[in-house]
Parts: structure tokens; C-alpha cells; sequence
């Protein structure tokens, strides 16, 4: 297996979860002692006019056992960077395996990512064919993905483009995130997404952003797409020339090839 990108190796990892765990318990004696040293500092005689922190919960240790494995999880799958691997339909099931993940085990990682780290192309790959051939019944032939045939669509149509969680921009999303992975580009942020909505030529070319709470602006790369938005909440997505030839080889790459495969000549 690959290592993290923290450097740690995943034996290491699963050896310190099980120390933390074991741990909780002693932790939760440690708070309760030091709330009660806060407590008698604020109170004199014996004279208690209340606690010293207002508003706490006390500590819970089966909640705190979630927590931590909830956080062991996410850390292996941010480090494998599985979502640079994984498809859109397989990304979706590893969030939704975070919430109420396994138990955290060298059986258990293997079992889950495994795969996309023996073979990360072909689930990047695959990732492309599921997005795209959604969009088009073009991108499902695999006489029209040959490296060299011009046959592809220039652009997809989305419905409902519109804001945080509409099917077109979660769509959307999607798309720019698998040309991502193939690229080696960064996956895209939200700012990106509504920059697209706002100008349809905002992603042509290399472009900078400050967030709210930052001074340092930010520089996005050029992702090779334009979005041209309607009055009825579709949206145009037109691919670049260079963007379209990427689309072509990554499909031709995973289909292979091959002559069609469910078609008459006659």
C-alpha cells in the first residue's frame, strides 16, 4: 500500500488509533479532574455560586469512540487521496461510509482502497467514462472514442444549474472533477463553481480569488470549460479544443481500441 501523505505508514496509524482509544477513558478522568480544580478556584468557603465554565457537556466515551474513528477514517482516505481516484457514483458511497465507518483495521482499509491504489488509472479512468457517458449516448460508443475521431459532442446540456446541491451544478461538479483527476489538476473548489456561474468564460484561462477570510489571493487553473446559462435554469457546458482532446484520449483509453460493439453496418 501507499504510503499517507503525512508519511505515516498505515500500521503506524492503526497503532496509534488503538493507543487513542484506549486512552479515552483516561482523558475523560483528566477533564473531570481539571474542572473540578477550575470549579474550587472560583469558589470560596464552600460557598458555591456556580461552575466555572457555563454551557459544558461532559464527556461521553462512546461518542468520543465515534469521533475518533470517524477522524482515523477521513484521515486514510484524504492521505490515500482517494477522492482524486475514486469515481463520482464511488465517492458518494465512501461519504456516505464515513458517517458509520468500520472498524479501523489494516483487513478493513485494504478491503475499502485497496483496489484504487493497486490500479488509481483505471478508477481514474472509469471515473471519466461514468460522468460522461451519463451525458451523452456519443460517449458510450466505443467507435466514437477512437484517439483521433472528431464525432465527440463540444458540449453537454445540464438542467438546473443553478445553486449549492442543484443536480446541474452537483453534475457540474462532477465533470470538472474527473477531467481534474485525469489532468493531474487540483479538484475543483466551490468559488470555481460560482465564478462559472457568473461569467461563462471564467475557467478559459488560469485565474486568481481571495476568500472572505484570507488577504492572499488564490490562482485556480485554467480548466478548459464554459458555461453559458438560461432563462429556464439550463446550462451549455462547451468544452475547449484541448479539453475535448483529453475527454477523447481518456475514453479511448478505457474502452480500448476496439471496433464497435453493438452496432450493423447494414
Amino acid at each position: 500500500m501507499s504510503e499517507l501523505a503525512t508519511r505515516k505508514r498505515l500500521s503506524d496509524l492503526v497503532e496509534e488509533y488503538d493507543a487513542k482509544r484506549a486512552a479515552i477513558p483516561e482523558a475523560i478522568a483528566a477533564f473531570g479532574t481539571a474542572k473540578t480544580a477550575l470549579d474550587a478556584a472560583c469558589c470560596l468557603g464552600g460557598a458555591y455560586a456556580g461552575p466555572a465554565i457555563s454551557g459544558y457537556s461532559s464527556p461521553y466515551e462512546p461518542s468520543m469512540q465515534e469521533l475518533l474513528l470517524q477522524s482515523a477514517w477521513r484521515h486514510v482516505y484524504a492521505g490515500l487521496q482517494i477522492d482524486r481516484i475514486a469515481s463520482a457514483q464511488d465517492k458518494r458511497k465512501f461519504e456516505q461510509m464515513l458517517t458509520k465507518p468500520p472498524a479501523f483495521t489494516l483487513a478493513e482499509i485494504r478491503e475499502r482502497f485497496g483496489a484504487y491504489l493497486i490500479d488509481p488509472r483505471h478508477h481514474i479512468l472509469r471515473g471519466m467514462a461514468e460522468v460522461f457517458c451519463q451525458l451523452d449516448p456519443a460517449y458510450k460508443s466505443h467507435s466514437k472514442v477512437k484517439i483521433g475521431v472528431a464525432g465527440l459532442p463540444k458540449r453537454v446540456i445540464l438542467s438546473n444549474v443553478d445553486g449549492y446541491g442543484s443536480w446541474g451544478i452537483d453534475r457540474l461538479r462532477d465533470i470538472l472533477n474527473a477531467l481534474a483527476a485525469y489532468q493531474g489538476l487540483p479538484l475543483v473548489e466551490w468559488a470555481e463553481l460560482e465564478a462559472l456561474k457568473n461569467d461563462e468564460n471564467a475557467l478559459v484561462t488560469p485565474w486568481q480569488h481571495t476568500p472572505w477570510n484570507s488577504k492572499e489571493p488564490v490562482t485556480f487553473p485554467a480548466r478548459g470549460v464554459r458555461l453559458r446559462r438560461f432563462a429556464n435554469g439550463n446550462g451549455h457546458l462547451f468544452f475547449e479544443p484541448e479539453t475535448l482532446k483529453d475527454i477523447n484520449r481518456a475514453l479511448a483509453e478505457f474502452y480500448g481500441e476496439v471496433l464497435p460493439d453493438a452496432e450493423d453496418e447494414r
